[in-house]
């Protein structure tokens, strides 16, 4: 069973957060309130809860000083800190002292609601508005220092317009995990397509260089609560740079010939020895994951109702009709006409 502490002193704030929440809807059985953060203290010290929404500005005792000392006495509930539009300095010193979310007060609303209680959900693996089964893909992203809360703000909304459905979970104010259903539009290696697009458009537009560790598997949305627990530390998440690159040279010249040579030459390692480190990182042997990406890329080329299939194997890197013919059917299980005609069908193009 869930419980939420809500602490604001402002009544009426109180009253708006406990009716524009189903809280039952989302797994909490038990919703409690207090005006003071001298009264929440002695809650906490009392009873169990597993989420505390907390206002940064009361009389006496703030929130920040809540948390601080929430933080001393090693209590593991999830903070979400309700703040008001100038309060800048305060929500940047929550989420150093590892606040899970912020509302900015004047927006608080049902939608915004949802949005973070579903992450809150996901980190007690008891959200039964989620019907998805997995498997899944986890990511964690890491801003700089630098990150300004309003650029933390449009990365947010940019990962979740690059990757529909995902969910986001703040681990502190700099680091983010993101969750992703896989599906057909969604695996290992249309992601690391997507990451390497989203990382060069931040840095044009934001001038933000972020860190993007490689896709970790879950099979159920149960195994989330550990990595959340053990943290980034434990696991060996991020690529080996010469790996990195190696993905990063065939994602931009996939059009083209693409030799082991070449890439053990930008590894700067024998061909043998990056075929072994290439299988253990990817899970996958060079030419697989390479005829994954042409797939891929064809699945998208093939969306449009007048190209040639002759054209869309030329675009991918395939000069021989036949044997992208053959590998597009062992993929996915059609003739890349049949993809198309499906397309047709689905209403899609």
């Amino acid at each position: 069973m869930l419980r939420v502490l809500m602490v604001d002193d402002e009544r009426y704030m109180l009253d708006r957060l406990l009716h524009i929440v189903e809280w039952k809807r989302y797994g909490f059985e038990e919703v409690r309130q207090c005006q003071d953060a001298m009264e929440a203290l002695v809650l906490l010290s009392q009873e169990m809860f597993q989420l505390v929404i907390v206002d940064l500005k009361m009389p006496k005792i703030s929130g920040i000083q809540l948390i601080q000392e929430m933080k001393r006495r090693n209590q593991r509930a999830l903070v979400i800190v309700l703040s008001n539009h100038e309060d800048y300095e305060q929500v940047s010193q929550a989420m150093k002292l590892g606040v899970f979310d912020y509302c900015v007060k004047q927006y608080l609303n049902q939608e915004e609601m949802h949005a973070i209680l579903t992450r809150v959900c996901a980190c007690y693996s008891t959200n039964d508005l989620c019907e998805r089964t997995g498997p899944f893909l986890l990511y964690y992203l890491t801003l700089p220092k630098k990150t300004s809360i309003e650029q933390r703000l449009v990365v947010e909304a940019m990962i979740q317009r690059t990757f529909l459905g995902c969910e986001l979970i703040h681990l502190n104010e700099n680091r983010l995990v993101v969750l992703i259903e896989k599906s057909e539009i969604f695996h290992e290696v249309s992601c690391f397509d997507y990451w390497l697009n989203f990382r060069e458009q931040l840095k044009h537009e934001l001038d933000l260089d972020i860190s993007i560790s490689r896709g970790i598997s879950l099979e159920m949305l149960d195994e989330l609560g550990e990595y959340l627990k053990v943290g980034i530390a434990s696991h060996p998440c991020a690529y080996r740079l010469e790996i990195f690159n190696v993905l990063s040279y065939i994602h931009q010249h996939y059009r083209e010939r693409i030799s082991n040579q070449q890439l053990a030459s930008i590894a700067c390692l024998n061909e043998s020895y990056l075929a072994r480190l290439f299988k253990r990182e990817t899970e996958r042997t060079i030419s697989t994951y390479i005829n994954e990406l042409r797939m891929y890329k064809a699945k998208e080329l093939l969306k449009s109702p007048t190209i040639k299939i002759k054209e869309v194997a030329y675009q991918v890197g395939i000069q021989d009709q036949l044997y992208f013919n053959r590998i597009f059917n062992r993929q996915c299980g059609m003739s890349p006409k049949g993809y198309q005609e499906k397309m047709k069908l689905d209403g899609i193009i």
